[in-house]
């Protein structure tokens, strides 16, 4: 072939017939050794690329020496592959990115009797580089407990062209990425570094070279082997280098890595095997790492050991604590990193240091509340009360009792749907305690009191429209103590209690002052034109007033998009989801918001699952549901009712019971009725 290949007819196509016809024309146009660097290519993009599977024979790259063994397709497809790219600098040249970026195709499985590599890997290879992967394919497959096959992607397979011990850390770093299924959609990830007899990385030359070429070819991150476990990240030629000394902390890396927070990705790394680096870091873990498949059990055994140490128990506590608080409960931290210890810390609970057991167990608390999961919330207060009953009385255990008294307010009372003007006796009782406190003393701000007033307005919310100036007279109190949005540290709880006026005042109708209330609590100027990142928690009351007032056009194109296309299950995405269904036109798509919202609400545990009932109730008001799926969606929602215990049934004035469920023209004539009354059922911030 001579001349030029015009890029326009060769390039990539998304149609599988279209795709098929230019793989035919390489194979017949392109040269012998080409086609077959190309095939290899295709072979691994096909194993590791799930989207390619559908488009792409894998029979058709299998290559003839496998063939001739009878190593088929299905052999290829029976294990878990990744690819691992591994960056090599040219010998002798000066220029400073001069290098090249090679790549292994690593498989692992049960090989049987087949060699790890090619036989002819020793011929492109060099002593330093064979003895690296070699020792790599040995010490990583017995780390595994797997068999590894490793496939070097190279031009052609006869010349020399691998030099030096650096593929090593990237056989290592391919086997761990095959067997946990790390990184399916490809590793953002170069790697270079030595593997010693030792079982150490050992570390590689030229790292401001391999560093610029990684960033000319678009790498973000270089990992490389260091000798000694390193604590410290470089940016060079604005890459992160990322040091590892082993296998275990390379595996960590590779499950948490993400490019643009080196540093999180080092202390997850090192905190994952040192109770103490957890107990102290577990604020700057990266949340990554939470959903990879060995977190959970490392995470707890981890946390056992740090629950035998009071100083290591309570920093870890604190630390635990003041990140949720931070990250405002954020779902994935009560999902992976405090509900889980429940069972650990009631192992545990008579031996752990009491303000350790506090912080985690008001931590569990809050989280098993926000859920719905009142079995859950239960074990949680249990352990609290041993907390409490340990912790000296002084200034402090008041504080921690009014935390206590104020999450079983809301538990007992608001998740049951009991809603009374009368305040329950410990709490009223710690609330006059603090009042005492914050009159005699000058305080600045005294959050504790202002986390009480703020439940106190919202009780009132829930009252209704009736209640509004109590509403209005605990949310000022509760600014006030929070600091009046002068004290930084508190701005984002004095912000908050703006969402219990929005609530409050589009129950009562009146929407300007909704608006009014509903700019500082979104820290916009204007509704037009959102562009703002919103929390979940401002997206559900912009939701509600746009649905209110009848002003969908507020709500971002791109942010309808993202929530049809959503896939949290967390609470209050069915109070969204709900709204946004009120807010749409078209059939179809209200229909796929309500259905949606159903998802989400069947999805939470406890008294929260009733929210159901609204998306519910709009499905088979609108006539867009079969009966079938209103009577699967009751027959669930009455299943979660029929165990709950302390739930106020009566709030759903006989709406709610045995053998609702099996009638459909009842299930209809009910729904009806909820959805008529619905400001009524579900009141303030529960609709």
């Amino acid at each position: 072939m001579t001349g030029h290949v015009a890029p326009y007819n060769w390039r990539w196509q998304e149609d599988a017939e279209d795709l098929g016809l230019l793989i035919g024309r390489c194979e017949t146009e392109l040269p012998v050794r080409l086609w077959e660097f190309l095939k290899a290519i295709l072979f691994a993009a096909t194993l590791t690329r799930v989207e390619l599977r559908g488009k792409l024979n894998l029979e058709h790259f299998v290559d003839d020496f496998a063939l001739s063994h009878g190593i088929s397709a299905d052999f290829f497809q029976s294990m878990n592959w990744a690819v691992a790219p591994w960056v090599m600098v040219n010998p002798g040249v000066r220029e400073e990115a001069a290098g090249r970026v090679c790549c292994f195709l690593v498989g692992a499985g049960n090989c049987g009797s087949l060699s790890a590599l090619p036989s002819w890997w020793l011929r492109v290879a060099d002593e330093q580089a064979r003895r690296s992967v070699e020792k790599a394919v040995e010490l990583t497959s017995g780390y595994l407990n797997c068999d590894l096959l490793i496939i070097p992607l190279l031009p052609d397979h006869e010349s020399l062209q691998i030099c030096g011990s650096s593929p090593g850390l990237a056989v290592c770093a391919g086997a761990i990425c095959a067997h946990r299924e790390i990184g399916e959609e490809g590793l953002p990830l170069l790697f270079s570094g030595g593997v010693t007899t030792s079982g150490k990385f050992s570390e590689p030359g030229f790292i401001g070279k391999k560093a610029a070429i990684a960033a000319r070819h678009g790498f973000k991150v270089l990992v490389y082997g260091a000798g000694l476990p390193a604590q410290r990240v470089r940016i060079r030629c604005g890459v992160e280098t990322i040091p590892v000394s082993g296998l275990e902390e390379l595996e960590w890396v590779l499950a948490s890595c993400v490019p643009g927070s080196r540093e999180k990705t080092l202390n997850t790394a090192s905190m994952m095997s040192s109770p103490e680096l957890m107990a102290s870091k577990i604020g700057r873990i990266e949340l990554k790492v939470t959903k990879y498949r060995l977190f959970r059990d490392r995470y707890i055994k981890t946390v056992g050991y740090i629950l035998e140490s009071p100083e290591n128990a309570r920093l870890f506590a604190e630390n635990l604590s003041r990140l949720c608080y931070i990250r405002s409960y954020h779902p994935d931290l009560g999902e992976y990193l405090v509900r889980p210890l429940l069972v650990v810390v009631e192992k545990a609970s008579s031996r752990v240091d009491p303000l350790a057991l506090w912080h985690i167990s008001l931590c569990g608390w809050a989280y098993a509340c926000t859920e719905g999961a009142v079995d859950e919330a239960r074990s949680w207060r249990v352990l609290a009360d041993q907390a409490l009953a340990k912790i000296a009385r002084t200034p402090q255990q008041l504080e921690f009792l009014a935390d206590y008294h104020n999450r079983l307010f809301v538990q007992m009372r608001h998740l049951n749907f009991r809603f009374s003007e009368e305040l329950p006796e410990g709490f009223r009782s710690v609330l006059e305690k603090l009042e005492t406190l914050y009159n005699c003393d000058s305080f600045e701000a005294y959050p504790v009191l202002g986390r009480m007033y703020g439940t106190v307005a919202q009780n009132y919310g829930f009252l209704g429209p009736s209640y509004l100036t109590r509403l209005e007279e605990y949310v000022r109190r509760a600014q006030k103590a929070f600091g009046d949005g002068q004290i930084r540290e508190y701005c984002e709880d004095w912000r908050r209690e703006f969402n219990y006026m929005i609530y409050g005042y589009l129950d009562a109708g009146q929407f300007k002052e909704a608006r009014e209330y509903l700019l500082p609590y979104l820290n916009v100027k204007t509704l037009d034109n959102l562009k703002c990142s919103l929390g979940k928690y401002e997206l559900a009351a912009l939701m509600r007033f746009a649905a209110d007032t009848d002003e969908g056009m507020i709500i971002p194109v791109d942010t309808i998009n993202r929530l049809l296309n959503n896939d949290e299950f967390s609470h209050p995405f069915q109070l969204i989801l709900f709204n946004l269904g009120r807010i749409l036109r078209e059939r179809d798509r209200k229909r796929q918001a309500w259905v949606k919202s159903l998802t989400v609400a069947l999805n939470l545990k406890g008294p929260r699952r009733l929210f159901g009932l609204l998306p519910l109730a709009a499905l088979c008001n609108e006539e867009l549901a079969s009966e079938q799926e209103i009577m699967e969606g009751m027959k669930q929602i009455e299943a979660e009712v029929s165990r709950l215990k302390g739930f106020n049934v009566t709030h759903f004035e006989g709406l709610l019971g045995a053998g609702f469920s099996e009638d459909f023209n009842a299930v209809k004539g009910r729904l009806g009725k909820i959805w008529k009354e619905r400001d009524k059922f579900f009141p303030f911030t529960y609709r």
